[in-house]
């Protein structure tokens, strides 16, 4: 009899997750259709451009950037306003070049950097972690 019940316990605690879990991954209102993605084949916005000229904006709300998707070249500088129109603070990160550190709700932040060579950099929210809250620059 223990033995149900503690198993019919951890059954009710799985499915409370799971449904908690897919409750995250909701629509945020954003019509672009630029969701958080880590290779998945969630809808991305289209490659835009982000260096040169007037900063750039990225923005960022639960849990996802717009857009998702950025291109630069190798040794350009780039300028990015990253804008949190979410109710959560989040980060604009990419591990070992530029980390915005928390914005607030309604606030926004510059930051400025240079990625060196090609390839492919991940950014994240380092509050909300990678799995849930990221995007990618392609550098060429």
């Amino acid at each position: 009899m223990r033995r149900r019940v503690v198993f019919l316990a951890f059954a009710c605690a799985f499915l409370a997750l799971g449904a908690f879990l897919v409750s995250c991954g909701g629509d945020d209102g954003n019509a672009s259709g630029a969701n958080a993605s880590n290779g998945g084949s969630a809808p991305t916005a289209a490659p835009t451009g982000a260096g040169g000229g007037a900063p750039q904006e990225v923005r960022m709300a639960e849990f996802s950037y717009s857009p998702a998707s950025l291109t630069a070249r190798a040794g350009q500088t780039l300028t990015l306003t990253v804008r949190n129109s979410g109710s959560e603070p989040h980060t604009f990160t990419i591990s070992g070049v530029v980390d915005s550190g928390p914005v607030n709700p309604g606030e926004q932040k510059t930051v400025t950097f240079t990625p060196s060579s090609a390839g492919a950099l991940t950014f994240f929210c380092t509050i909300h972690g990678r799995g849930l809250m990221s995007g990618q620059l392609t550098v060429g």
